[in-house]
């Protein structure tokens, strides 16, 4: 299983076990939020505060984070919920009967990196059709906008371009500039509606001094004369 949390990449990792969360009211916990997977991985920062981590709660402390590239790592086991699963692979692995023993960590952390040498190409995917039988159409045509989307992200040549964080991050500064000018023209147009306002004021308030228009701002016969003579 490839695990993602947040911004953070496990990468691929072992499900040692799962549990459905226990509530009194089960409405608080989203259909992806309902399940604890306790997944094994070996990226783990190996200064991360793993004491910290327990068991059932998938809320992370800071500071648990996967090593950074020439950062040392460790393996360790992580709570997480489904929304935070990336991949799931066909792959399987023996399990200890400890998960807790240092050496079986050991040995199972050899198996996880033999299972990603052995694939250098990408770890195969588990087919949700195939290997698990779902017959489900609408689950069918979800796979299959899926596989559309996914054709159209890898034929455009930027999903392989080595610059792609370089124009990303630079396409998300335009965006940002252009949403500040769009709210800058928007307290431009508010502040002269208000000098608008009160120049609409004024001129109402000449008006009525004038016998132009009454005091609940009608239209008087001098007004229309006037109107009329401004016409001609």
């Amino acid at each position: 299983m490839r695990t993602t949390i947040g911004t953070h990449d496990y990468g691929w990792g072992i499900v040692i076990s799962f549990t459905k969360r226990k509530s009194r009211n089960q409405a608080q916990f989203s259909d992806h939020e309902s399940y604890i997977v306790q997944v094994f991985v070996n990226t783990m920062y190996v200064d991360s505060p793993v004491n910290l981590i327990k068991p059932m709660n998938p809320n992370l402390v800071d500071g648990i984070r996967p090593a950074k590239k020439g950062e040392k790592a460790r393996s360790e086991v992580i709570p997480i919920t489904l929304d935070s699963v990336k991949s799931i692979s066909s792959c399987r692995s023996i399990l200890p009967n400890d998960i807790n023993n240092k050496q079986a960590r050991k040995t199972l952390n050899k198996a996880l990196k033999e299972i990603i040498k052995r694939f250098p190409d990408g770890i195969p995917l588990l087919d949700p059709i195939n290997k698990m039988h779902i017959e489900d159409d609408q689950f069918k045509l979800l796979l299959r906008k899926i596989e559309i989307l996914e054709s159209k992200l890898y034929s455009n040549p930027l999903s392989q371009s080595p610059r792609l964080t370089e124009l990303y991050q630079a396409y998300a500064k335009k965006v940002a500039i252009q949403e500040n000018i769009k709210a800058t023209e928007q307290k431009v147009t508010e502040v002269q509606s208000v000098i608008q306002l009160d120049d609409l004021k004024r001129r109402t308030r000449v008006l009525k001094r004038l016998g132009f228009i009454s005091e609940n701002e009608v239209v008087e016969l001098k007004g229309k004369v006037a109107c009329e003579i401004m016409l001609l």
